[in-house]
């Protein structure tokens, strides 16, 4: 590693990785120099921006709802477990870019990741982040047919 950083840049990578204090970290890596910090500041990165959330998601994604619960009912039949996810993702023009689900059964997450990631959404090709929620329900009579996973506010 020394050969790709300055010594200080090096030693100061080796302290992020280790996580730990500045003593107990030089001990397993390279001496630290002698004008090495001996504390990590904080350190913000914004762009100046708050990143504003939509809510109205069927606007941009028609028939979300139906395309949803067709894709994850098999997922809710095998896993068995109800509760809300709350979901955000980002609509890079006109293409679903990252998904992250949170809260609720984390078994669903890669299911929901894979359902979103396959949803038609079209907003006029600009970069938008959206959030919703999808309540998981477990089919309460098998002979009637039931939606298990339904959209809700997040």
């Amino acid at each position: 590693m020394s050969s790709l950083f300055p010594a200080k840049t090096a030693w100061l990578v080796a302290m992020l990785a280790c996580g730990a204090s500045t003593a107990a970290c030089a001990q397993g890596s390279e001496a630290a120099p002698a004008s090495a910090p001996q504390g990590l500041q904080r350190v913000e990165v914004s762009s100046g921006q708050p990143v504003r959330l939509r809510h109205d998601v069927q606007v941009a994604c028609p028939g979300m709802a139906l395309a949803l619960d067709d894709s994850l009912a098999y997922a809710v039949r095998m896993l068995g477990q109800e509760g809300t996810v709350r979901v955000e993702f980002k609509l890079d023009h006109n293409r679903v870019a990252s998904v992250t689900p949170s809260g609720g059964p984390r078994q669903y997450a890669s299911q929901i990741r894979r359902a979103v990631r396959a949803l038609h959404c079209s907003n006029g090709g600009r970069e938008e982040r959206f959030a919703f929620a999808i309540r998981f329900e477990l089919p309460t009579d098998q002979a009637a047919p039931q939606r298990l996973a339904v959209l809700a506010l997040p």
